[in-house]
């Protein structure tokens, strides 16, 4: 009796153990998996990349001149960003290039992404690339999917900022004055 209560527990155990999924922290999880692509999109629309400014030579608060751009939540909810899940790049082949630390984006608020080199976290999110004057491409991504990007040709003149007319919306223009964390 004893012997066939231990041998049905311990296949219980194993058939409940067998749907528990674990990914290690630093891993990527497969981009096969369904549940990744329904999160991604979830996310398409909402958060997006508003403003940018690539010839920027405005000094930040640390006193430095650099390119930066701004994610912007055109949601009703506060957004949480978990550490290792979403990434921001300027290469859309290399979606991974830098990790966004844990952080909260409130509804319709913004957080502003230095792209300066320095690859640091303090107050102020600085990433391991810079912006590239000639063009290329600054994308968003969640667990290895893209939610937005935006590709730019070469920046026309210094401390011009390029932004959604409204914020969250399709048309861009540029601005004179940067709106830099504030609304377009």
């Amino acid at each position: 009796m004893k012997f066939t209560f231990l041998a049905v527990s311990v296949v219980l155990m194993m058939v409940s153990c067998s749907e528990i999924r674990s990914t290690p922290r630093n891993s990527k999880m497969s981009s096969n998996d369904e549940s990744v692509k329904v999160s991604a999109q979830e996310y398409e629309n909402t958060l997006v990349i508003n403003e940018y400014c690539v010839k920027n030579r405005s000094e930040n608060g640390e006193k430095k001149k650099a390119d930066w751009f701004e994610i912007y939540n055109s949601s009703d909810r506060d957004i949480t960003l978990n550490s290792g899940e979403w990434s921001v790049t300027d290469d859309l082949d290399k979606p991974e290039k830098f990790y966004l630390p844990e952080m909260t984006i409130e509804s319709k608020g913004y957080i502003v992404i230095w792209c300066d080199g320095k690859d640091k976290i303090t107050d102020k999110v600085h990433t391991n690339f810079k912006l590239n004057a000639s063009g290329e491409s600054i994308g968003i991504f969640y667990m290895g999917e893209l939610v937005d990007a935006v590709t730019y040709e070469a920046a026309l003149t210094e401390n011009v900022s390029y932004g959604r007319i409204q914020d969250g919306s399709e048309e861009w223009t540029t601005f004179e004055i940067a709106s830099i964390g504030y609304s377009n």
